[in-house]
């Protein structure tokens, strides 16, 4: 699949150095767009990835200043917790340099915890804005026409999502 958001773009907008290898963050975008697919859904994303950045139509320019940072830091999310490992033939090894040390358990949780509440910012923030314009993108299920909100945990569980009235079934059955 092509990368909606480009290696630099991760670098400038998250907190990750110049100096990582881009190699370190080529899972952690492709699965940070494995993400906006369970979020937006991927139909719109398959829209989104076939258009290159010169023939997005106006909307999804708009929509992409909404996706990128969400990218971004989902990425950033997901390349945290390696951050201080390297792999190598005989398994995960900590990496150290002789006038450095590598971050305390303490300090990765609280990286951790700080990267997790920006991707949950910059997901609300993208959520909100296709649900204040869901008729501009008749490709995402709009929690404001009928669909499920795609907000929360992440996990998208939609059998225990509140559909129409505040029903659970998988189809709306129209309860009062």
């Amino acid at each position: 699949m092509a990368k909606l958001i480009n290696y630099q773009y991760v670098k400038i907008e998250t907190d990750i150095s110049q100096n990582v290898p881009e190699t370190e963050l080529d899972n952690p975008i492709k699965r940070s767009q494995e993400m906006l697919e369970m979020v937006i859904g991927a139909t719109l994303v398959a829209e989104l990835v076939s258009q290159n950045p010169t023939t997005l139509s106006e909307a999804n320019v708009t929509l992409m200043a909404y996706v990128k940072p969400f990218l971004a830091w989902q990425a950033y999310q997901f390349w945290l917790p390696k951050a201080n490992f390297k792999t190598h033939a005989s398994g995960l090894r900590v990496h150290e340099e002789d006038n450095s040390r590598s971050a305390t358990d303490a300090e990765m949780a609280n990286l951790i915890r700080d990267a997790k509440m920006w991707c949950q910012t910059k997901k609300d923030k993208m959520v909100q804005f296709l649900d204040d314009n869901c008729a501009t993108y008749p490709l995402y299920n709009c929690a404001n026409c009928g669909g499920t909100s795609k907000t929360g945990t992440g996990f998208h569980i939609t059998a225990v999502g509140k559909h129409k009235h505040g029903c659970t079934c998988d189809i709306c059955c129209g309860h009062t």
